[in-house]
């Protein structure tokens, strides 16, 4: 997976190579692809993979679910990230009256 890659275009690169693979009878079965994907992911899907790897048993996990939780988790990064960068900034300037500025009733 590379850095500007989104989930969903991963997903897709993934089916076309098993599809390919599957079109030379050399399927491959899916717990070897679900290890494939969990492995090649990049280094902010670390804590996604761990819980992943810990909460499901990889060997009967199916690559839409897989693929379903990581998009999932992409979404929430993406909108953490988009709040990050949004803030309110205030300036404020002081002007000090000199004695030219006063008004005189």
């Amino acid at each position: 997976m590379s850095e500007e890659e989104i989930i969903a275009d991963y997903n897709e690169r993934v089916l076309e190579i098993a599809n390919e693979s599957f079109n030379l009878r050399k399927k491959m079965p899916e717990p070897k692809l679900v290890r494939k994907v969990l492995h090649s992911l990049l280094g902010k899907f670390d804590m996604k993979v761990n819980d992943i790897e810990e909460a499901h048993d990889i060997t009967k996990l199916k690559l839409d679910e897989l693929f379903r939780s990581l998009t999932i988790f992409e979404m929430v990064i993406s909108n953490k990230d988009d709040k990050k960068g949004k803030g309110v900034a205030f300036k404020f300037v002081y002007e000090e009256q000199t004695p030219e500025h006063k008004s005189t009733k």
